[in-house]
């Protein structure tokens, strides 16, 4: 049966709901110019051309899990050489054992129509004006940050006394001035990260990453945040675990999750870091004891720009968590989140483990 599917003349492909792909046919991997097993293990946005990649991320594959089939969708696949290849897929979600899987159909499209012409050539479009406003946003960033980074480090120095005395009332005015700059360089680089990661500039390199020293420099860098909130933080018993992803991205996202957790979590509260095996990945959990989150809003949380301003009290752009889960999902995995209002939440990043060495 396996010889068959091989020689088929369409491509078949299975990706779980992290996008991650278990297999693929011969005929797909010698449409792209990969051989099968360098797809495996991949995400499926990492083949597609830039404008498809968001469509698919936006449109696609929300639609499947929501409908569980698409059909007919025009997407264009990116080839080992570079080149982008126009495809149809056509794809159902099925239950299994491990967990849910999509079954994707992709038919290439040598002669394609005119109406079929004009999408590609307005994706393009989208495509190029997504690429400028990224060169635009990198050249904004360097502005900004360079002057305000002078500032901010100058406004430091005057608060200490470097330059001479200065008063109680001066003092605090630099330290708000100082304060205020390293708010609006933050925003400045979650708006920079955001577009690299929306653009698929973003770089990630997996490896062989030790769950238990990543999550221990996570709450390292949060403790004083969580010492001055009253909050105390909690990690798992020391449980070796080794996952697939990039150390630093990883590190980002969980120093993102547990300070978000510190931030919605009252004096007297505790977060947690645990993880464990489940469905043969590595999951990671960071609990709160906080408010939670209401039901109409667990999928809102990890929109772009969307935030609780009134819980959170900071005015943050609100992109964290949506950094976040793309970032986790740039590295095979998936960012989801479970609360009951009143009892916390639990947000779990799931990462696949290391290849099997040959």
């Amino acid at each position: 049966m396996e010889g068959l599917i091989d020689t088929i003349p369409c491509g078949l492909l299975t990706a779980d709901d992290g996008g991650r792909i278990l297999d693929v046919n011969r005929t797909l991997a010698d449409a792209l110019g990969y051989a099968p097993d360098a797809l495996r293990d991949r995400t499926v946005r990492s083949v597609l051309a830039g404008g498809a990649r968001i469509y698919y991320q936006t449109h696609v594959f929300p639609l499947l899990r929501l409908r569980g089939e698409v059909h007919e969708v025009y997407l264009s696949m990116r080839t080992a050489d570079g080149a982008d290849l126009p495809v149809l897929f056509n794809a159902v979600r099925r239950e299994r054992a491990e967990g849910p899987v999509s079954e994707i159909v992709v038919v290439p499209i040598e002669r394609r129509s005119r109406f079929e012409d004009e999408i590609l050539e307005a994706r393009r479009a989208a495509e190029t004006a997504s690429q400028s406003r990224a060169r635009y946003l990198s050249m904004l960033s360097h502005d900004v940050r360079s002057p305000l980074s002078a500032m901010t480090f100058s406004a430091d120095l005057l608060a200490r006394g470097a330059f001479g005395p200065v008063t109680e009332a001066q003092t605090g005015e630099l330290e708000r001035i100082a304060t205020a700059g390293r708010y609006v360089l933050r925003l400045v680089s979650d708006v920079l990260e955001f577009s690299r990661l929306e653009s698929g500039r973003v770089d990630v390199r997996p490896a062989p990453v030790d769950v238990a020293e990543v999550a221990d420099a996570a709450l390292a860098l949060v403790a004083g945040q969580a010492d001055a909130a009253g909050v105390h933080l909690e990690r798992s018993p020391a449980l070796p675990l080794t996952s697939w992803a990039d150390r630093d991205r990883l590190l980002q996202v969980l120093v993102n999750l547990v300070g978000n957790a510190v931030k919605f979590t009252g004096a007297g509260g505790r977060v947690s870091v645990t993880w464990s095996e489940a469905l043969e990945r590595v999951a990671v959990h960071v609990r709160d004891t906080g408010p939670g989150i209401a039901p109409d809003r667990l999928t809102a949380v990890f929109a772009p720009f969307v935030q609780d301003a009134e819980a959170s009290g900071d005015g943050s752009v609100g992109l964290g968590l949506s950094i976040s889960r793309e970032l986790t999902r740039a590295m095979g995995g998936d960012l989801t989140v479970e609360s009951t209002p009143g009892e916390g939440a639990t947000f779990t990043v799931t990462l696949p483990h290391p290849p099997a060495q040959a």
